[in-house]
């Protein structure tokens, strides 16, 4: 009984943690795809002139 409970404690734990990590994941690369862009931004700018 003892068990089952741990590993079901274990696997909402892991649940938690992949949601977790995608969620960061996601949050990061949209971070680096609005860097990416900005960096693009400035060269252009910086080309312009």
């Amino acid at each position: 009984m003892e068990k089952s409970k741990d590993s079901r404690k274990l696997l909402i734990i892991s649940a938690l943690l992949l949601v977790t990590v995608s969620l960061f994941v996601k949050g990061l690369t949209g971070a680096l795809l609005d860097l990416i862009a900005f960096t693009l931004i400035l060269f252009a700018v910086y080309r312009l002139r």
